[in-house]
């Protein structure tokens, strides 16, 4: 069902199948056209509020706060959610706006609360919901960073009576080593879950991340002129840092890869989602795969990032299952087109444990 201009300026409404009726706000940034959805009726969401939020975000983006008038007809103080939306907003579709926002939602019990109401206390105590939850110690400290930027930016834009409440609140010592990663055999369960469903697209998306090991950006960004099927080679782009580097196409990947190619109407269009699209909500769909198959059977908490297997895991699941065959830490490091050995040398230790590991059921074998 498509979009409707209601009688508000730049706010615009669809009905969806359910019945509901889902609200959006349109405005430009930087002289780009930006449509946010701002929620459902079913959620209380009005024209009205959609039409005073435009309002809000088109001050923010111009003045870097709300206008007084603005303020008053909120006949509302700054809250705590109004201050980090002036910071998503300045972030202005950086790299950095969805980890931003994700690790902003930790907070989200506390943004009705007035700005200035918020203290040390206010943000420790979500951070040890999180820590009793398995958060590990990087997430913590993202919380505690991006919380801190949204008051020295409130600060800076004039709000000097805040206080940054994380001016006293302690980083913890990192060690963010992610353990959970799929074997072989796992692999096979997560593709064979895919093919029985019919999810073809699904299938193809995370066929490429085991049999390559590159990261999610690197697969949805691959080219048809991409793959050289003569030589059984893809040109792989690193988005991070900007480098290229060529991963090898196995047999059993080359003919669903080949018939996905064949399929585009132009080589230069992308081998997942067609020429302009960058499919990025497959990583969600794959996600719920994973969670069904892997997280939910063994009762790993949504929090435990060190154990739980995500997306990234079929990276991981690509090194380390190499270097549980001995391949060299430099090779690996060729593969996933690691900057330094020091990132690599984390698969030694994998392989090392895995060695242990079958030496023990050896001897039991021997000794049983």
């Amino acid at each position: 069902m498509g979009f409707e201009q209601t009688k508000h300026k730049g706010v615009f409404k669809r009905a969806t199948k359910d019945g509901d009726v889902i609200y959006y706000i349109r405005y430009k940034r930087n002289g780009e056209a930006h449509f946010d959805k701002i929620g459902a009726y079913s959620e209380g969401i009005r024209e009205a509020y959609c039409a005073q939020k435009r309002i809000e975000r088109l001050n923010i983006l111009t003045q870097g706060e709300l206008t007084p008038i603005t303020a008053k007809n909120r006949r509302e103080v700054l809250t705590f959610g109004d201050i980090i939306e002036s910071y998503l907003l300045s972030l202005n579709n950086k790299p950095s706006l969805a980890s931003a926002r994700s690790y902003l939602q930790s907070l989200k019990d506390l943004y009705n609360l007035p700005a200035q109401a918020v203290r040390k206390a206010h943000i420790e105590a979500k951070i040890k919901e999180r820590e009793t939850n398995g958060a590990a110690e990087g997430t913590i400290n993202h919380i505690i960073y991006y919380t801190s930027a949204v008051y020295n930016l409130a600060i800076k834009n004039g709000h000097k009576t805040l206080i940054n409440p994380t001016k006293e609140i302690e980083k913890r010592k990192e060690d963010n080593e992610r353990k959970g990663f799929l074997m072989p055999d796992e692999c096979k369960t997560l593709l064979n879950a895919l093919k029985n469903d019919n999810a073809d697209e699904l299938y193809l998306f995370a066929f490429l991340l085991i049999a390559t090991g590159a990261r999610v950006s690197t697969i949805l960004y691959l080219r048809g002129i991409d793959c050289d099927f003569k030589n059984k080679l893809l040109k792989l782009a690193n988005i991070k840092t900007k480098r290229a580097y060529n991963a090898f196409i196995a047999d059993e990947l080359y003919n669903p890869l080949k018939t996905a190619v064949e399929q585009l109407k132009n080589p230069y269009y992308r081998v997942i989602g067609g020429q302009k699209e960058i499919k990025k909500y497959l990583s969600e769909k794959l996600q719920k795969y994973l969670d069904k198959l892997f997280n939910e059977p063994k009762g790993i908490d949504y929090y435990d990032r060190k154990n739980k297997i995500v997306v990234h895991s079929l990276r991981h699941s690509f090194a380390s299952n190499l270097a549980i065959k001995g391949v060299s830490p430099f090779v690996i490091k060729q593969l996933l087109d690691h900057a330094s050995i020091k990132q690599t040398e984390r698969y030694a230790k994998i392989a090392d444990q895995a060695s242990r590991t079958a030496t023990a059921d050896l001897i039991k074998n021997i000794i049983g």
